[in-house]
């Protein structure tokens, strides 16, 4: 059994959210809605252990979410309890989905910060979506060459893009 999309949606979400990434939010909520998901839902993905709104699939994906991206300063990460009820709840291509939506998500977290991208642009969605008929290497390679191309800010001054400072 696959996961759903909307899983997949809330997982991109709460991580997200957890990381402060103010495009993955954005992007989260709306594609989400795309795929039908609640207003009700949605402004309670960040309280998701005190709603009633979410099922117990969800919320094992949701546990698994927030313990491997809390991964700082000594956090435990995906515990023993954490696993089994995620195991319990999900088989193991929803589990394999999971774990590299939720790894793929903090990884455009991480850039979009260092690139201070804001909430609506949508450059590395782009990326996936202008070729869908590519795969693997071919999307890679064109996300990280938007990123060599694209001007890095830091402490409000300008520093030059990747492919100019390393010639």
């Amino acid at each position: 059994m696959a996961s759903t999309p909307l899983v997949l949606e809330l997982v991109h979400l709460r991580a997200g959210q957890i990381n402060g990434c103010s495009p993955c939010v954005f992007a989260g909520v709306q594609s989400a809605k795309k795929h039908g998901e609640s207003e009700e839902r949605l402004h309670n993905v960040v309280t998701w252990r005190e709603t009633p709104f979410f099922t117990e699939q969800e919320r094992a994906a949701l546990a698994l979410t927030e313990a491997a991206t809390r991964i700082q300063d000594g956090a435990p990460g995906v515990t023993d309890e954490i696993g089994d009820a995620a195991a319990t709840h999900l088989d193991e291509n929803q589990m394999s989905a999971i774990i590299l939506n939720i790894a793929i998500t903090n990884f455009f977290n991480r850039i979009n910060h260092t690139i201070r991208e804001p909430a609506g642009k949508t450059w590395w969605r782009r990326a996936f979506v202008i070729h869908p008929e590519e795969r693997g290497d071919d999307v890679v390679k064109d996300v990280i060459g938007r990123l060599h191309r694209r001007p890095i800010r830091c402490h409000r001054r300008q520093a030059p893009s990747c492919a100019s400072a390393f010639g």
